[in-house]
């Protein structure tokens, strides 16, 4: 399992890499998403298909070995204590960080589980309206307004201008028809399972950044950038945020007014997402060839037990019979020791 993180961080720094460097700069915000989304799955997926891909057919080799007198091996064969396998204990590396990997597992699951329980004991005590597409939750702990799949939640003693609020509305609208939430759940459970992996929290931080610009752009179509960005700028001081739920005010907020404030791309820097395509083969040539050698390492393993056995030199005179393959019976005669023919 560890072995299998690795391989994935692997994966996921290239294609992160990429996206850091050439892509994150881009108003293509729906490609983005896209982008950021596809390569976490083809990250995760990639180092799984060393044990599918077919192989290259290797060339078999059988031994066959004459049955052997076990009473008359040399002592050189007999296995000493000290060259025994050592007894299993629980104190060795792999057990050590399996202890390590299964504790930030069950800690990462309670936080989930943490934030979903949230988010229902809100819903639970609110009074709730429901709407053309979504359902309007008025609740009355203090929080920020955020959407969580097609709800929308607000505080009941939030204060705001009949303008501001519209704003916020509308860009939490814009979270629940774009299903912002279904990224934020897959986020999550890629987080418990790679809890340790230092990837997945930059990409997480990147698609809630890039959830954040798409909801922005659909406010802006309506509003000027400066009244709105004071909205962001007045509200960054509010309340208490809550996990697992698409905020009306985020972290990343002096990207977010860059962002609004950057001119729209050029369609022809769209040919950068092609750089994703040569990433992926790399990376499909690189697991196969370790597969491949490792393959081969283990073939290597089995000749060379096959060598040292081959090789082994046993006395003529303790085994007068194993090179011959004959042996002398009571009356003198000779016989196979694997065939025998009878009158």
């Amino acid at each position: 399992m560890l072995e299998y993180i690795l391989k994935t961080s692997v994966c996921w720094a290239a294609f992160y890499a990429l996206y850091f460097v050439f892509l994150r700069k881009e108003t293509f915000f729906k490609t983005n998403r896209i982008y950021l989304l596809l390569t976490l799955c083809l990250g995760a997926i990639i180092p799984l298909l060393e044990n599918i891909l077919p192989e290259a057919p290797t060339e078999t080799i059988t031994l066959y070995l004459a049955p052997i007198n076990l009473d008359l091996i040399s002592d050189s064969f007999v296995v000493t204590p000290d060259e025994q396998e050592p007894a299993f204990s629980f104190l060795t590396w792999p057990c050590v960080l399996l202890a390590i990997y299964m504790i930030g597992l069950i800690i990462s699951l309670s936080r989930f589980i943490y934030g979903l329980n949230k988010i229902y004991r809100l819903h639970s005590t609110a009074e709730v309206q429901s709407l053309k597409s979504y359902f309007m939750v008025h609740t009355r702990e203090p929080h920020l307004p955020f959407s969580f799949f097609n709800m929308m939640f607000i505080n009941k003693d939030y204060k705001a201008s009949q303008e501001d609020t519209a704003k916020i509305v509308l860009h939490e609208e814009a979270h629940i028809q774009a299903g912002h939430s279904f990224d934020i759940i897959l986020l999550e459970l890629f987080a418990i399972i790679f809890w340790c992996s230092p990837l997945i929290y930059l990409y997480r931080k990147s698609i809630k950044a890039v959830h954040e610009y798409m909801a922005d752009e659909k406010v802006l179509q309506t509003t000027s950038t400066y009244s709105y960005g004071h909205l962001l700028l007045s509200h960054s001081q509010a309340a208490m945020q809550v996990a697992m739920a698409n905020h009306f005010i985020h972290s990343l907020l002096k990207q977010r007014i860059i962002m609004m404030t950057r001119n729209k791309s050029n369609r022809k820097n769209l040919i950068k997402y092609i750089l994703a395509i040569p990433i992926i083969l790399i990376l499909l040539l690189l697991f196969k060839e370790n597969t491949s050698t490792s393959a081969n390492a283990q073939t290597s393993s089995y000749l060379s037990r096959s060598e040292i056995l081959e090789n082994q030199s046993i006395s003529e005179a303790n085994i007068p019979t194993v090179f011959s393959g004959q042996n002398t019976s009571n009356d003198g005669q000779f016989f196979d020791p694997i065939y025998t023919h009878g009158d």
